[in-house]
């Protein structure tokens, strides 16, 4: 009987040393050690660039503690939204833990799980972004032109990617595929010049962050009177293109020759007047249109009654203010029209063929 009652006292003895050597500094039950709590050192961590091999770092404190770090082995994972997992090599103690060459091709939302080897207990995770670059680049790229662009590396969540090596392939373009490092705000610089037509592409991280075309170094402009069927209407369209707030003074020259028009060309820009044409005989009404809907004030009859007749100079004279300007042939016309424009510092004229309209027209 006495041996009995000595168990339940050795048992309590047990439990009162247990306890007792819990409480001893530095000394920690096999409980204490379990994991409890996993934190991303810095915001570069839990957010990472698609196809940009990377390092996570972490901490990893104990089970029901915000202060005591974990110090045992793990075993790292990552789990996509589909529930595919991958396992990574990781590294460290003392609460700071290293998840080495991570990288992910697929922009989204992830899972990192660290899980607690080798007689410890727990695991934990947290949410892991992964999201793609952006290259902006401002400016156009010209043809055959030395271009030289900024622009600007983010993902897609508009932070900076700073410090960044990203390629600009120009490969494609009859250029060269050249390397440059973003600053500490993200952007970078480049020069290039493309003597082919097709799209420059931005690469980051085996990945295409940005495209850019190659531009015609000059804008074609809009056809003007493509569509017209006679000088007259050329005339008319021109006008229209040319002096959309209107004018105050109108040159009008006959339709079925150009030299009296060629000759007008120095008095159409110092007068900054459109030339318009029309039949020599009578006026021609879509002219007439014209030169009201243009605000005219002053009309200037180029050449003589022959180009111009004196029955059209006398009807647009009930009208507007008219003024011939004429001589005894297309010479002589040419001549007087010069007394009007008359000279620039330089003093030069020029003199061509008036039986060679291309001649004139290369020199207007």
């Amino acid at each position: 009987m006495r041996k009995m009652k000595q168990a339940p006292t050795i048992w309590g003895l047990l439990v009162i040393m247990v306890l007792l050597i819990g409480m001893l500094p530095g000394v920690a039950l096999a409980d204490d050690e379990n994991l409890g709590r996993l934190e991303y050192v810095s915001s570069t961590d839990s957010t990472l660039i698609t196809g940009e091999t990377s390092t996570i770092n972490i901490r990893l404190y104990q089970y029901l503690s915000s202060l005591d770090t974990f110090s045992g082995a793990v075993i790292a994972s990552i789990t996509d939204s589909e529930g595919t997992e991958t396992y990574y090599s990781i590294s460290g103690g003392s609460g700071s833990y290293t998840i080495s060459d991570v990288t992910i091709d697929t922009p989204g939302d992830y899972t990192l799980t660290v899980t607690a080897d080798t007689g410890n207990s727990g695991s934990v995770n947290r949410p892991l972004k992964v999201v793609n670059a952006v290259a902006t680049v401002s400016g156009s790229l010209f043809i055959n032109t030395d271009n030289t662009l900024s622009g600007k590396l983010v993902d897609s969540d508009g932070n900076a990617l700073l410090r960044k090596t990203i390629t600009i392939d120009g490969s494609t373009v009859g250029s060269t595929a050249q390397s440059v490092t973003t600053l500490s705000d993200g952007t970078f610089t480049f020069t290039m010049s493309p003597t082919l037509y097709g799209n420059v592409n931005i690469k980051f991280a085996g990945h295409v962050v940005g495209t850019i075309p190659v531009s015609p170094a000059y804008t074609q402009s809009a056809r003007i009177g493509g569509s017209a069927g006679d000088n007259v209407a050329m005339s008319i369209a021109i006008a229209k293109n040319g002096w959309t707030e209107g004018a105050q003074a109108v040159i009008l020259a006959r339709d079925d020759q150009l030299s009296d028009t060629m000759a007008a060309v120095p008095l159409s820009k110092i007068l900054n007047a459109p030339v318009l044409m029309s039949n020599s005989q009578t006026l021609d009404e879509r002219t007439l249109t014209e030169i009201r809907d243009l605000g005219a004030k002053n009309i200037y009859i180029v050449g003589g009654t022959v180009a111009i007749s004196q029955t059209i100079q006398d009807s647009l004279a009930e009208e507007f203010s008219v003024i011939r300007v004429a001589g005894q042939q297309g010479y002589d016309t040419a001549a007087q029209i010069s007394t009007y424009v008359g000279s620039e510092s330089t003093h030069t004229a020029y003199i061509a063929n008036g039986d060679a309209i291309p001649d004139a027209i290369s020199v207007s």
